[in-house]
């Protein structure tokens, strides 16, 4: 996300803008995943701490100490 000249930092945050859901329970997908990993709320959020490398690394180490086996 932090590199800008490399196409996957256009594509980490890509949400199509045709279409539509089916019915029923939405599809997880990567960034609803990422969202609730972070604790936050949109992408713009998202994009946010994602840019501030210091911390991005505080809340990842965070979550991973939140997953880890008691």
């Amino acid at each position: 996300m932090r590199h800008e000249e490399e196409e996957a930092s256009k594509l980490v945050l890509w949400q199509p803008t045709q279409g539509y859901r089916k019915r029923g329970r939405r599809a997880v997908n990567y960034i609803d995943t990422l969202l609730e990993d972070a604790g936050l709320e949109n992408i713009s959020e998202l994009k946010t701490a994602m840019l501030d490398r210091d911390g991005w690394r505080e809340r990842a180490a965070f979550r991973r100490a939140e997953a880890r086996p008691k």
